[in-house]
């Protein structure tokens, strides 16, 4: 669940310089939201997308995984 933290207009600029560094906030529509922490099937997704990444890397040579 998404929730809108503060209204208003919101840039990346003021993020980097209004909100800690470790929180989870993402702007949409100069809208500051909230972001949940990722959850066990998210997890599992990403692990099962990695995985495949590397069998076809087998084939296809290398790839980053960029996060």
């Amino acid at each position: 669940m998404l929730t809108t933290v503060h209204s208003g207009i919101w840039t990346y600029q003021r993020l980097i310089e209004e909100t800690p560094s470790e929180t989870r906030y993402e702007i949409r529509n100069y809208h500051l939201i909230d972001m949940p922490s990722p959850n066990t099937k998210h997890q599992r997704i990403v692990g099962k997308v990695y995985r495949s990444l590397c069998l076809i890397s087998l084939k296809l040579g290398k790839f980053l995984f960029l996060l």
